[in-house]
C-alpha cells in the first residue's frame, strides 16, 4: 500500500552518498542540501531578499556561493588540499560538481 500511495521519485546518482553513509545525521543532512544546491549560502539569502553582505565570510574577497564556499575560496581550497594530501590523493581540488561525481563513482565500489 505504501508503494501505491507514495509516488516513485526520480533516480539520482548521489543517493549512496546520503543513504549508505556512516556520517552523522547532521552531516548527512548538510550533504543532502548541498547536492541539491539548497544550502542557505549568502547568494541564496540575497535572492530571498534578505539585507545581508554577500561577501564570503572566510576570505572576504568574493561573493559567497556553494561553489565558492567549499571549493573556490582560498581558505577552503587549502583545507581540501590538506585533506587530499592526508588521504594520499595527488590531484588538484576540482569544482563542486566534479568532486560530487568522483564521490558518487567511489561510493559504488567497496
Amino acid at each position: 500500500m505504501y508503494k501505491f500511495l507514495h509516488p516513485v521519485g526520480a533516480r539520482v546518482g548521489w543517493n549512496r552518498l546520503i543513504c549508505n553513509s556512516h556520517a552523522s545525521p547532521k552531516s548527512t543532512f548538510i550533504m543532502w542540501l548541498a547536492v541539491q544546491n539548497r544550502l542557505a549560502t549568502k547568494d541564496r539569502l540575497i535572492r530571498w531578499q534578505l539585507n545581508i553582505d554577500g561577501t564570503c565570510g572566510l576570505c572576504q574577497l568574493e561573493s559567497e556561493s556553494l561553489e565558492h564556499l567549499f571549493f573556490s575560496c582560498s581558505y577552503s581550497k587549502e583545507i581540501w588540499r590538506q585533506v587530499l594530501l592526508y588521504l594520499g590523493v595527488t590531484r588538484a581540488v576540482l569544482p563542486w560538481q566534479e568532486e560530487v561525481q568522483i564521490a558518487v563513482k567511489r561510493s559504488r565500489s567497496k
